[in-house]
């Protein structure tokens, strides 16, 4: 079961915090959970902590145990175990760059962002509707905090390094987006499509699995829209959720007809609401 939908900002939205990088991976740190600090008062392990923990609590006193870890991508139990999980995530993120010489930490606008996540509604219907939304809310109202500091063609190793964050890292340097950055094959297996993934051959490193389809690609390059930058100038932003997993963001060119594609793509529409309106895709298999 699939679910497509488009990113339209919701006006009643308004969160964020940048700390989208890095991995969960054990960072060497121990967390207090009841004062929300983390290794001794360090800003950056602090301002991780807190974000983390307002993130979280917001999650579980908001979504449904699915929503939480299927449509948000939390992990972690309970908030007290993905506050550990987050806290982990965002500095390895954030002390990599420092270490790289790419942050800029903007320590005074720490209590505002937190205060922002705190105060995140609960907004009703179906949370797959509107996580996108909050996404770009937890990638705007933080930003400040945690800026990459490289201009444009300045030397990048990831994303968030880059000060425009409209930039992708793509070959090394930050720049924006090109149509070519997603019309390109990669990938050598067949993943479970919509799924994102790392791959350097890639001008901005995330390849889109696309699952089994007639066309037998294995993947396009694409860029990660998540937080609702990163397109290049013409292409759409999609999201794709497929049942049990976290939704992907990932952006694609639209078209008239199969000329337009390339890539072994072809034209073909892909959200149901909207049949008239095509992109460069897979179809099904045969």
């Amino acid at each position: 079961m699939k679910r497509w939908y488009w990113g339209v900002a919701l006006a009643a939205l308004s969160i964020g915090c940048d700390d989208s990088g890095g991995t969960a991976a054990d960072a060497g740190m121990a967390i207090n959970l009841d004062s929300g600090m983390v290794g001794g008062g360090d800003p950056l392990q602090a301002f991780c902590a807190r974000t983390a923990r307002a993130k979280c609590d917001w999650a579980f006193g908001c979504l449904t145990p699915g929503a939480i870890r299927g449509t948000f991508g939390f992990e972690g139990g309970d908030a007290d175990a993905c506050t550990a999980a987050e806290t982990a995530a965002c500095f390895a993120d954030v002390s990599a760059r420092q270490a790289r010489g790419t942050l800029d930490f903007s320590e005074d606008a720490v209590d505002r962002c937190v205060k922002k996540l705190e105060d995140a509604p609960c907004l009703p219907g179906d949370p797959a509707d509107w996580v996108r939304d909050w996404y770009q809310f937890t990638g705007t109202t933080c930003n400040s905090v945690t800026r990459g500091n490289v201009p444009q063609d300045g030397a990048c190793t990831v994303r968030t390094d880059c000060q425009n964050p409209d930039h992708i890292c793509g070959d090394g340097v930050c720049r924006q987006a090109r149509a070519a950055d997603i019309m390109q094959q990669c990938g050598s297996e067949v993943r479970s499509q919509g799924t994102l993934l790392s791959d350097e051959s890639c001008a901005g490193e995330v390849c889109l699995a696309l699952g089994n389809n007639a066309q037998e690609v294995f993947g396009t390059c694409t860029a990660d829209c998540r937080y609702g930058t990163g397109c290049p100038s013409g292409a759409y932003c999609l999201q794709l959720q497929a049942l049990g997993s976290t939704p992907s963001w990932f952006c694609t060119w639209p078209c008239a007809d199969d000329r337009d594609c390339a890539a072994g793509l072809t034209c073909t529409p892909v959200n149901d609401d909207d049949p008239n309106t095509k992109h460069c895709y897979i179809t099904p298999p045969e």
